[in-house]
């Protein structure tokens, strides 16, 4: 078997599993237009929620209430659902917000002191459409440590229009050429 022949039965397998959900998906659809279509009176048609209390609306209009009780007494967890007794504990959004974020700063050349706060780009040579080519600097506190650059090499990928190719030949019956053979 070719490699045409792998790829033009994936091909064959997912359309069929498609075509295959679809029709799955119409007729659950069908039943339930079918029985919200003769129940609409008794389907609910929101929840809403103030403090302890939920409202349930159904589609003739008519409300119900359920009241949770000891809301007000409630308390943390203790114990995860396995029994085991509960060790983490979370930040608060004031200490999340606390926590410096990276901004990302452009630079000719980095300062003799850094702020930690700060993604340091500093531009390279420029290479050919490349004109972004930046290392990535952050300041440890004492100095700078170079955590990477700008460039991503795609070159491995399949582009659109080679995909696009692949595809065109499959339906075809072209031959077929994969990348890196």
């Amino acid at each position: 078997m070719t490699l045409r022949d792998d790829i033009q039965t994936v091909y064959n397998t997912i359309i069929s599993r498609i075509n295959s959900n679809f029709s799955a998906l119409k007729q659950g659809l069908d039943a339930l237009t079918e029985v919200v279509g003769t129940n609409k009176n008794n389907s609910v048609t929101s929840v809403t929620g103030s403090n302890a209390v939920l409202t349930v609306t159904k589609g003739n209009n008519t409300t119900s209430t359920v009241t949770i009780n000891n809301v007000a007494n409630a308390e943390s967890a203790q114990k995860d659902g396995s029994g085991n007794v509960i060790t983490t504990t979370y930040a608060t959004k004031t200490e999340l917000a606390a926590i410096p974020r990276f901004s990302p700063l452009k630079v000719n050349e980095l300062p003799v002191t850094g702020d930690s706060t700060k993604l340091y780009l500093v531009q390279k040579a420029t290479r050919g459409k490349e004109k972004d080519y930046c290392n990535e600097y952050i300041w440890t506190g004492t100095d700078y440590e170079l955590i990477g650059d700008t460039v991503i090499d795609l070159s491995a990928y399949y582009t659109s229009a080679q995909v696009d190719q692949l595809l065109y030949d499959i339906l075809t019956g072209a031959s077929i050429t994969v990348l890196g053979e």
